[in-house]
């Protein structure tokens, strides 16, 4: 959460978070920021990519996200 609100444009440090949210059953949380992530990205224009999207999608489909392997 730190590294968000020091870098509220990086897209993959928010996935990360979500992701780690949702992967240890804070699903609430995880959407929560998904929501807060919007209103950051629609600030200055811009939405989510698509791996976000995704993420959010299988967050509400009820569908623990796999942990992702990217840097």
């Amino acid at each position: 959460e730190v590294a968000v609100e020091e870098h509220p444009y990086h897209e993959h440090l928010w996935y990360l978070l979500i992701e780690a949210l949702a992967g240890c059953g804070r699903r609430v949380e995880a959407l929560r920021a998904c929501r807060r992530l919007r209103a950051v990205l629609a600030d200055v224009g811009v939405n989510p990519g698509d791996a976000l999207l995704s993420l959010e999608r299988q967050i509400l489909e009820g569908r623990t996200p796999s942990p992702t392997t990217k840097d």
